[in-house]
């Protein structure tokens, strides 16, 4: 999706460092970032996004294309000056405001006023229906699922993530109840020797999925251990994408996961729905109660090249 990040023209160094890892966060999910093109924060989450591998998109008030920053791919000039603030949040889905001054809050005003969702990260603080975060992937992951929430994406809890449910596991681990990012998601299927999953299919799918977990290592932040729910929400389930990576097995966060996605399907899954899975190990997801379907019938797949 595309993601309008404001913010000032002239900021700190911890605001340049905030905003370069929001870019950064963008960028490794494969979202397009809309700016105001310049300095300042507009340079950094360019920068951020670029480095990351991300597309990014300035919306100058002047002229002249060439007053974008080095990290703008394409670069708009309206002429418009000021005018050019409406500009900037309508071409995004959703917007990310950080810290700025008057030209921020006025670019604020226009994302209220038609409906775009916005996610603030040490922005102005105003009497508006946004959710604000204290981090750069808090506000990503919000995003996201604020856009998302008409195509009822994966439904974690109604607080925002800074307060988001958590679960401290044995050991230094903490499960919490909601997709890992698109890059995390690759690499992890990759290090626990699963198919391999494109990064712009993991980008589209998981903003989709009906429930998911992940579990971090804390010592190193680092998603080691994820699961998550597919399918229509009433008739058919399947668990999928179950994976711990290699140096962390053996310390039950496979069976935390499984039993947190399984709480799911016992307090929302009407009676009757169906719940399959592939399994891939054996003697794991017998002790859930899952039998095979064997010689009734045979699991079959097809991957698109």
């Amino acid at each position: 999706m595309r993601v309008a990040v404001i913010g000032g023209g002239t900021i700190t160094d911890e605001e340049r460092v905030r905003a370069l890892e929001v870019g950064r966060e963008l960028g490794e999910r494969g979202h397009t970032v809309v700016c105001g093109g310049r300095g300042g924060t507009m340079a950094a989450v360019c920068q951020g996004a670029s480095e990351a591998g991300g597309t990014t998109i300035g919306i100058l008030p002047s002229s002249d294309p060439g007053e974008a920053n080095p990290y703008v791919d394409i670069a708009i000039a309206t002429g418009l000056g000021h005018g050019r603030n409406a500009l900037v949040p309508l071409n995004g889905d959703g917007v990310i405001a950080l810290a700025g001054g008057a030209g921020t809050l006025t670019e604020l005003g226009y994302a209220l006023i038609y409906d775009v969702p916005v996610v603030g990260l040490e922005t102005h603080d105003i009497d508006a229906a946004i959710e604000t975060v204290t981090a750069p992937t808090a506000a990503v992951e919000a995003l996201e699922r604020a856009v998302n929430s008409s195509a009822t994406s994966q439904p974690v809890t109604d607080e925002p993530e800074t307060a988001v449910e958590t679960h401290s596991l044995e050991g230094p681990y903490t499960l919490e109840p909601t997709v890992p990012s698109p890059a995390a998601f690759v690499g992890l299927r990759e290090a626990a020797g699963m198919a391999p999953r494109s990064l712009e299919a993991a980008t589209r799918g998981l903003p989709n999925s009906l429930f998911a977990v992940r579990v971090r290592h804390r010592p190193t932040d680092e998603v080691v251990a994820m699961g998550r729910i597919v399918g229509d929400d009433g008739a058919v389930y399947q668990i999928s994408d179950m994976a711990v990576h290699p140096d962390h097995q053996g310390q039950g966060l496979g069976t935390a996961v499984m039993e947190r996605l399984l709480e799911y399907l016992e307090e929302t899954a009407p009676k009757t729905a169906y719940v399959n899975l592939i399994a891939d190990v054996d003697g794991f997801y017998e002790q859930f109660d899952f039998a095979e379907t064997r010689p009734t019938s045979k699991g079959m797949y097809r991957h698109i090249d």
